[in-house]
């Protein structure tokens, strides 16, 4: 990577750090996921990550992450819906910090078991245009 887009996706990391809704558990789950897929694909070093995350724990001190999480079929479907939307948007606005995001973040969701392997399978295609034809 460039250092131009290193650059960039640090400035976005720190910034999103600095503004997203501790209590918001899917934006928390995209910012941190997408902290460690930006070291994992060296475009920030592993002291930039410890940075960005510390200015978001100093915000998010008191939030109890795992309490947030969507806990019935309404709040569910509702966080699909959110994701569904973002990731077309995204792809719409062409924006890659926010596809890259999702896309880690997917990860978190599933593993929660708040979203099905299709579900995933069917936000990874949009979001990287494998969308076989469906809409």
């Amino acid at each position: 990577m460039s250092e131009q887009t290193e650059t960039c996706h640090w400035e976005l990391a720190v910034a999103d750090a600095r503004c997203i809704d501790p209590s918001d558990f899917w934006e928390t789950a995209k910012l941190l996921c997408g902290i460690t897929a930006l070291t994992m694909i060296d475009e920030i070093t592993e002291e930039q990550a410890e940075y960005a995350r510390r200015i978001f724990s100093e915000r998010s001190r008191h939030a109890n992450h795992m309490d947030l999480q969507p806990s019935d079929e309404r709040q569910r479907n509702e966080l699909w819906t959110l994701v569904v939307a973002q990731a077309k948007s995204s792809v719409e606005e062409n924006d890659g910090w926010e596809r890259l995001k999702i896309l880690i973040g997917l990860t978190q969701l599933f593993g929660f078991g708040m979203i099905s392997q299709e579900q995933v399978d069917h936000v990874r295609s949009l979001l990287l245009g494998e969308n076989d034809g469906a809409n």
